[in-house]
């Protein structure tokens, strides 16, 4: 066997049993809710979050429960949204085999917040299609913000709650709006 057929028969099996990443965002609509964590303290208000990606389009919707401040009698619901389209979401993706990540950053009140979605992938996609989220594997993210209270610079991590469906009993009434 000459060198170069040597190499070559080294090389292609390693390259078919180590399939690249690619660099595109999966299809997705994915949930998740967590809570801040400061200097291992987890805070009392609860996010969910969803993203939602359809051909490289991305939106990013939080919503706040159990923001039970001192001297209230109870907490509302707060809706955030973002969105790559409003050019205030910034989304990449990693495709590899079975699964996905989904990298997001966005702004809110100052705080620049780091998303990671990591996905199972659907088999069923056709080929040369945009391949599409399954269901949510992983979740990590954390945020930092320059404190002019505080005068330094602050940060958290988003603590993902476990499990697929998590009961929630709220501190304080939730008041939600509606015809007075």
């Amino acid at each position: 066997m000459s060198m170069p057929t040597f190499l070559l028969a080294l090389i292609l099996p390693l390259t078919v049993l180590s399939s690249p990443a690619s660099s595109i965002v999966p299809n997705a609509s994915l949930v998740i809710a967590y809570r801040q964590v400061t200097d291992g303290k987890a805070d009392r208000v609860i996010l969910e979050s969803q993203l939602t990606c359809l051909d490289g389009h991305c939106e990013l919707v939080t919503v706040t429960l159990n923001w039970c401040l001192p001297g209230t009698d109870g907490s509302t619901v707060d809706v955030g949204r973002s969105s790559t389209s409003d050019g205030d979401l910034k989304v990449t993706g990693l495709v590899r085999d079975k699964s996905a990540v989904i990298s997001a950053e966005d702004s809110a009140q100052g705080a620049t917040i780091k998303y990671r979605f990591e996905c199972s992938l659907r088999g069923s996609d056709p080929a040369g299609s945009r391949p599409s989220c399954q269901a949510l594997t992983g979740f990590s993210g954390a945020a930092v913000k320059d404190s002019a209270l505080l005068r330094k610079t602050i940060s958290w991590e988003l603590q993902p709650f476990k499990g697929a469906r998590v009961p929630f009993k709220p501190d304080c009434p939730i008041y939600l709006h509606g015809i007075p």
